[in-house]
């Protein structure tokens, strides 16, 4: 990259460097200690049961909502017509007389 004062980026970066915002070159970083990724690992693996759960749990009440409007349309549509509970009483077809 050239040295060019009025690239926008170089002033940009100038302006960034005294500031203290920047770094020229960051130094290597010390790889993790062993606990820190164990328990990385721990907390990974008990994230995934947890969301493992909750899809399970979800996709239980999404199957059972299913199921419950499939037997009611196999009710409305397979159950035989129910007779009346209160039968009517058949008209009289002579009139009543005393």
């Amino acid at each position: 990259m050239q040295n060019n004062p009025e690239n926008p980026w170089e002033v940009i970066l100038k302006a960034a460097q005294a500031q203290g915002r920047t770094r020229p070159h960051a130094a290597p970083a010390e790889p993790p200690s062993e606990r820190f990724v164990d328990q990385v690992r721990t907390m990974r693996s008990g994230l995934w049961e947890f969301a493992r759960l909750l899809l399970w749990r979800r996709c239980s009440v999404i199957f059972a909502a299913v199921a419950i409007v499939l037997y009611a349309l196999c009710h409305l549509l397979l159950a035989p017509e129910s007779p009346r509970l209160i039968p009517t009483p058949p008209k009289p077809s002579l009139p009543l007389t005393r």
